[in-house]
């Protein structure tokens, strides 16, 4: 029986909290987590997450595109940042370096963009589409 979205999530959940590292690739490689997880994106654009994200003094995460785009938006005598999710506001007056990087999602989103290569990788291989495969088959065809 396929795991839930609700599992999924969960596990991601963990991941970024830096939980079940360990668990993580088992897990998010299963195909019916990836089709149900959906990769995050920015609380401003929307967009998959991309670059650098950046952490908001409310705990919320937006790309630092769109936080260097609201900063610059805003008038240059007192920048911030209003959060699109609770409304708290960030101030930034050193510009977008004054709020913290998430490396933790960051990360995550790599680990999850890298399993769901290899998980891809792997069906086309039991698919016979010839694509991926390890080293030793290659070795061996050879």
């Amino acid at each position: 029986m396929p795991p839930t979205t609700m599992y999924c999530k969960e596990m991601f959940h963990q991941v970024v909290r830096g939980y079940n590292r360990d668990n993580f690739d088992r897990n998010l490689t299963n195909k019916y987590c990836k089709a149900a997880m959906q990769q995050p994106s920015c609380n401003i654009c929307n967009k998959l997450w991309e670059g650098k994200i950046r952490i908001l003094r409310c705990g919320h995460s937006i790309c630092e595109k769109c936080a260097s785009d609201l900063l610059s938006a805003n008038d240059n005598r007192e920048r911030f940042i209003k959060c699109m999710r609770c409304g708290k506001i960030s101030h930034c007056n050193n510009g977008v370096e004054d709020l913290w990087r998430n490396y933790m999602l960051e990360e995550a989103i790599e680990m999850f963009r890298s399993n769901a290569a290899v998980a891809t990788n792997g069906d086309n291989d039991k698919q016979g589409n010839g694509v991926g495969g390890s080293s030793e088959d290659s070795a061996l065809q050879q």
